[in-house]
């Protein structure tokens, strides 16, 4: 089945929350979540900042516009380019969710216009993209991407560190055994620290498991005895029924019979998963999703790619990848990339 093929659905209370100037809705009835651990497109959206500006429409533009590459992204570029049509008729977004390498590929040999990447570029990529193109790619920061571990309400922990995190899902944790129990982790309550843990986690290679095999494994597999599931719903049932469990999703599907884990990374202190920590990258599972966009030594990225790319990072571009399942940027983040395209 297609990994975004609708796996789950759950009932949860509705919550608003404002947070400088963001507001949080949380999941609703019949929210549901496709294969791998992402979201879907009728949930409900996540913070928009409101200090994106709204798209101003320039004069009007036709044309394809080729999109390649991960398949997170381009998802999220096709759902953006369904809204963009509404504004600009003649503009037809061509989208192909594949690999970032074979999207990258694409770009420099002329066969995309943009290509999604989960994560930025090497010096040595940038190079071979500019060898071939005459130029470097100009790099558009579309949206963002985070994980929660989430424990069992009546679990005292009160933070975990990468390292941590390695000791719990890592089949070849660096320089430590496999937790087996909550004293593995040194938590501080005695009598919970004998407890068991039950470990959950999606074990794709994209989405969930994508930011898990980055940021905490470094080229481990997961650990044999981890209950594999297919979404976050999942996982947060997993550990609602197991008072020592732990697993990782995405924030939307956190519930009150769960609390998120602050993390801390080697040598830091423990950061809490929010829209700030996210969008400055002080959360250790956090990163940001990259559009890169072809473009000739001497030449101006064509009208109709450039007011495309104008309409992703305004309100009404990142209110759609929201909608979608997406984290959407900061106006400031918006506004970095803005200036590149000048």
């Amino acid at each position: 089945m297609n990994r975004f093929a609708c796996l789950a659905r759950r009932s949860a209370l509705a919550i608003t929350l404002t947070l400088s100037g963001f507001v949080l809705l949380g999941a609703s009835p019949g929210a549901v979540e496709p294969q791998g651990g992402r979201r879907g497109s009728q949930v409900n959206p996540q913070p928009v900042d409101a200090g994106l500006p709204a798209y101003a429409k320039s004069g009007d533009v036709s044309g394809a516009i080729r999109c390649a590459g991960d398949a997170n992204v381009t998802r999220l570029l096709g759902v953006a380019g369904d809204a963009f049509r509404s504004k600009q008729a003649g503009v037809k977004p061509d989208v192909r969710g594949e690999t970032q390498a074979a999207g990258l590929a694409a770009l420099a040999d002329g066969k995309a216009d943009l290509a999604g990447c989960s994560r930025r570029l090497t010096a040595r990529e940038r190079g071979e993209i500019a060898a071939k193109l005459g130029a470097e790619p100009l790099e558009i920061v579309v949206a963002l991407d985070a994980l929660e571990v989430v424990v069992n309400a009546k679990n005292p922990v009160k933070s975990l560190s990468v390292a941590d995190l390695s000791a719990i899902f890592s089949a070849v944790p660096n320089g430590r055994s496999s937790a087996a129990t909550w004293a593995d982790v040194k938590a501080e309550d005695e009598k919970f620290a004998a407890r068991k843990m039950t470990v959950f986690g999606i074990t794709a290679d994209e989405g969930s498991g994508g930011i898990i095999a980055t940021a905490v494994l470094a080229g481990s597999k997961f650990r044999s005895d981890l209950r594999g599931v297919a979404t976050s719903d999942s996982v947060v049932s997993g550990v609602i029924s197991e008072i020592g469990g732990v697993g990782y999703i995405d924030p939307y599907f956190r519930t009150a019979s769960l609390r998120a884990v602050p993390i801390a990374a080697a040598g830091g202190s423990a950061v809490s998963c929010s829209p700030a920590t996210i969008a400055d990258g002080s959360y250790p599972l956090s990163r940001r999703l990259y559009v890169y966009v072809a473009r000739a030594a001497k030449d101006p990225v064509p009208a109709h790619v450039s007011e495309f790319l104008s309409f992703l990072l305004s309100r009404d571009g990142q209110t759609a990848i929201a909608g979608s399942g997406g984290i959407p940027v900061t106006a400031a983040l918006a506004e970095e990339s803005r200036k590149s395209l000048k």
